[in-house]
């Protein structure tokens, strides 16, 4: 019942656009605004979605890496083709349904009547990606691209190596966008989370010749 047929994969999705970029260019770029558009006003995503007659229905959740998809892949779009212009596009958010303690929910959402370019969408998900638990690395949620690890921080303390990791790959790529879009504040303020996720995972992560995977909700390994 996770996910019905024919929906879109927020992740999913946005990691085939990465591929189609060499040689569908503007099929990709249409799909990076199109994952723009089932964007929250507070930055997270709807995991998957339909696009039906009477709007657009889909799935809140908690999942933690969904929406850092968004920078990475609109980021290598630019690289590979060039095109800058579509940081200056304009999308709207979405509202919905709140959480609260649940896991997630199945909604139709709305258009918030709020839009805002692609780069300041993606700005957006990078800073609700981070947020950092006892170990200073980001935290689980409901899965951090391995839906398996759904009940590893389920409590909402677990933490993730793997995605602490992938948001710093993902600064690096975004740093020289924001720089390039002339804020270069914000990519100093990037620069300074990737250093120190860079060393909480050194210092609390790496063991006995491997890193671990993560941390569950009470600390255990």
């Amino acid at each position: 019942f996770h996910q019905n047929g024919g929906a879109y994969g927020f992740r999913d999705q946005l990691q085939d656009s990465t591929a189609a970029v060499y040689f569908m260019p503007s099929e990709a770029r249409t799909h990076i605004l199109r994952s723009c558009a089932v964007q929250f006003l507070a930055g997270d995503v709807l995991h998957w979605w339909h696009e039906c007659g009477d709007g657009t229905k889909g799935i809140r959740t908690k999942c933690s890496d969904d929406m850092l998809w968004l920078p990475y892949a609109a980021a290598h779009y630019a690289k590979v083709t060039g095109d800058i212009s579509l940081f200056s596009e304009q999308v709207s958010f979405i509202n919905g349904e709140e959480l609260g303690n649940a896991r997630e929910k199945y909604m139709r959402v709305t258009q918030s009547g709020v839009t805002a370019s692609v780069y300041e969408h993606c700005v957006k998900a990078l800073d609700r990606c981070c947020r950092t638990g006892q170990h200073s690395l980001i935290k689980m949620g409901s899965g951090d691209w391995n839906d398996g690890y759904s009940r590893v921080g389920e409590d909402g303390m677990g933490e993730s190596v793997w995605l602490s990791m992938f948001y710093i790959a993902v600064v690096k790529m975004f740093v020289p966008i924001a720089r390039q879009l002339g804020d270069g504040g914000y990519a100093a303020t990037l620069e300074k989370r990737a250093a120190a996720l860079a060393a909480a995972v050194e210092d609390t992560a790496y063991e006995n010749g491997h890193y671990l995977r993560a941390f569950y909700d009470n600390g255990a390994k």
